[in-house]
């Protein structure tokens, strides 16, 4: 029964957003959240153009964006550097881990999803090996036996399915997202076992933790933004570059 609401919840999202593409242009990309991109090597490619990005709320994406700066300059960067400095990095590196873990369901659900059925099974091997193995998580395990990962949004789900991007958006906190994506996001969030098994205070710990861990890792990628020359149109190409790399595989 529930997975054939599932079923139907997926293709009524997938028909719902064709539909819109009739006054929304699409593009062949996707969303990247703000802290997503933790590649402090990443460079932005100037050559994207601006024609390509459908952005049709630029003065309220730039006002979101601005106070997302405000609000991460108060408080989620010092917080951050905070956590750099009292847990080193093997520890951080075992956070990473452990949240990483916590996401395999989705992942799973996601890989089934885009019938990559091979990487679905590795996803619940790991799931399994680094529960059981690696003291729930904290110990990736399943890397040192040749298991990687993979992690899979429904973002990326409908992105497969030729769903349309929709425009652009600046979600506060998340950051740079599109239409499509923060649908995604909001399925994933009612998939995720872990939200129905854990209590709430439990789950708002485990937000922050990951919260600060992600800013951490994107701690050269945010300095590279903040300090361009335009700030919001660099987010806004890292993101579209991440996301395209993605559903790329």
């Amino acid at each position: 029964m529930i997975i054939r609401f599932l079923q139907i919840l997926f293709f009524f999202i997938i028909a719902s957003s064709k539909a819109m593409a009739t006054t929304v242009p699409s593009y062949s990309y996707s969303e990247m959240y703000m802290y997503d991109n933790q590649d402090d090597n990443n460079e932005c490619d100037h050559n994207v153009s601006d024609d390509l990005i459908p952005d049709p709320f630029y003065i309220i994406n730039k006002n979101i964006f601005n106070i997302n700066l405000l609000i991460d300059n108060a408080f989620i960067s010092p917080a951050t550097e905070i956590y750099i400095f009292v847990v080193p990095a093997p520890a951080r590196n075992r956070v990473g881990n452990f949240m990483s873990n916590l996401g395999e369901p989705i992942n799973f659900f996601n890989l089934l999803l885009q019938g990559k059925f091979k990487q679905a099974n590795i996803s619940l091997t790991r799931f399994t090996t680094n529960t059981v193995l690696g003291c729930l998580g904290v110990l990736d395990v399943a890397s040192k036996v040749n298991l990687p990962y993979k992690g899979e949004d429904f973002g990326q789900t409908l992105a497969q399915y030729k769903a349309p991007t929709g425009p652009y958006i600046v979600a506060p906190i998340l950051g740079p997202t599109s239409l499509r994506d923060l649908t995604g996001k909001v399925v994933d969030f009612f998939i995720d076992p872990f939200k129905y098994a854990m209590k709430r205070s439990e789950r708002n710990a485990i937000n922050v933790a990951w919260l600060l861990h992600k800013r951490a890792g994107a701690k050269n990628v945010i300095k590279t933004i903040k300090s361009s020359i335009d700030p919001y149109e660099t987010a806004k190409v890292l993101y579209i570059q991440n996301r395209v790399s993605l559903i790329n595989d």
